[in-house]
């Protein structure tokens, strides 16, 4: 059994672990780039192994930096099943077609107001890539096995957002688990990580591995923010992922508005695909602890922009409001109009809800830069800036190490990905020290040999 890390390597972004057995090549996850540029240009970059070679993808969930390069793949032959539970498969239908519309639209708008250096600039993958990759999805059930090859695949739920998995696969007397984007114990709406399965193997994420989540409450912490802002007469603008901290954000506002904590202002939900999700969190109650009546609740009184021009509306709206929209790293989408329209108003408070990696948009705002740069020109920053971790989806160091230790699991070897360098090292020195576990941080396209004692091999691109 081989494995190769094609992405999540050294960084907070583009899952891809190649798992090869025999003539088998099954690849786990299959993510965007975000962040800064050096990173994203890899989405252009053609897949460093062939796609029509691969013998299967399995998601552990539907967040872009797991998912949303599948179009891509297809588009360059891959021609097999994509494996992922059933929230998972739908979220990644609503997901992937709202961001090829999303790269058409800024496409759009930089060709019209000539923005881009690209004559004329292209959306990485449109409607039509990912209506031709959706036919490869294929669901299957929470701790249920299923064989891919000569490997036995099951899903575990991890907590984070709906369908969410942590994956184990066994075969030739060996198993390796991957956990990705494990979710927290105590999380408003989704209900906690199941334990991790006993494996010789672990490839472990590690996006806060030397932090500590405030323990705060996310709904003082909200209401502190929406009451200040008010009190200045401005807007707040929440950039957030659509699926999982947007519902996050929306049930606490809910709480907030239920219990007369917040006066009302309008609410409005930046994204063509929020109406659809709401259903989902209905369909899928196994996956989290809100009731059907809650779930209805969610989107009372809140106003939901589908197309460009309701987005544009919203902008254009001078009253005191609650805005959420994607992407939560300000890194492009419709969140940058807003950005741009309210980030020179001091009255008004950008309050990011979660991990902003190292050169993104949105870690520029939060340490305090003067300007930010969108659609190629500088904006002055006067508003308030902050980060809430209160609202994160993603288990931090101590809550991280407690459910590996409840888990019980003692692995030959942990590979740490999935954060960046003082992350990696910091769980890297934590895992050694509480548990005596052999661990290393693999690099980008390295391979490893998984054997008792597995060796590694060069460290280069592969071709396949």
């Amino acid at each position: 059994m081989k494995l190769t890390f094609l992405g999540g390597a050294g960084t907070v972004t583009g899952s891809r672990y190649l798992l090869e057995d025999n003539q088998f090549k099954i690849l786990i996850d299959c993510g965007l780039f975000e962040g800064p540029k050096s990173l994203r240009i890899k989405n252009w970059e053609d897949f460093p192994v062939s796609p029509s070679s691969l013998t299967a993808v399995v998601l552990t969930h539907a967040h872009p930096d797991h998912s949303g390069y599948l179009p891509c793949l297809v588009k360059q032959g891959f021609k097999g099943p994509i494996y992922c539970t059933g929230g998972t498969r739908d979220l990644c239908h609503i997901l992937l077609k709202d961001a090829a519309r999303l790269m058409e639209e800024e496409a759009d708008f930089y060709n019209r107001h000539d923005l881009s250096k690209h004559k004329p600039a292209l959306p990485l993958y449109t409607l039509d890539d990912v209506e031709n990759c959706l036919p490869h999805f294929r669901s299957k059930h929470f701790n249920t096995g299923f064989s891919i090859g000569g490997l036995q695949f099951e899903f575990f739920r991890s907590g984070h957002i709906l369908g969410s998995a942590h994956i184990r696969a066994s075969g030739q007397g060996k198993s390796i688990s991957f956990v990705s984007d494990l979710g927290r114990s105590h999380n408003s709406i989704m209900n906690p990580p199941e334990l991790l399965t006993n494996s010789d193997f672990l490839v472990l994420e590690s996006t806060y591995g030397d932090k500590v989540h405030s323990r705060s409450d996310p709904r003082i912490d909200l209401q502190l923010n929406i009451i200040e802002c008010l009190s200045k007469g401005g807007s707040l603008l929440l950039p957030s992922y659509s699926v999982g901290r947007a519902q996050q954000i929306l049930y606490t506002l809910y709480l907030l508005k239920k219990n007369r904590e917040i006066p009302r202002l309008p609410i409005f939900m930046d994204s063509p695909m929020a109406s659809d999700i709401s259903y989902l969190y209905c369909a899928y109650r196994k996956d989290h602890s809100m009731d059907e009546q809650v779930c209805a609740a969610l989107f009372d009184d809140v106003y939901f922009a589908s197309t460009h021009l309701e987005s544009k509306k919203i902008s254009e709206h001078c009253e005191p409001k609650i805005v959420i929209a994607s992407d939560s790293c300000a890194s492009s989408g419709r969140v940058l109009h807003h950005i741009k329209k309210m980030v020179p108003d001091e009255r008004n408070t950008i309050l990011f809800t979660g991990h902003q990696p190292a050169g993104t948009r949105g870690a520029t705002m939060v340490n305090n830069a003067a300007f930010v740069k969108i659609h190629g020109e500088y904006v002055k920053i006067a508003a308030k800036v902050l980060k809430l971790d209160s609202f994160s989806a993603h288990a931090d160091a101590d809550e991280l190490c407690d459910w590996l230790e409840l888990s019980g699991v003692q692995p030959r070897h942990v590979f740490i990905t999935h954060g960046e360098s003082h992350e990696t090292h910091a769980l890297k020195e934590r895992f050694t020290r509480e548990f005596g576990w052999s661990c290393s941080i693999p690099k980008f396209n390295q391979t490893v040999v998984l054997e008792e004692q597995f060796k590694e091999e060069e460290n280069l691109g592969i071709h396949h």
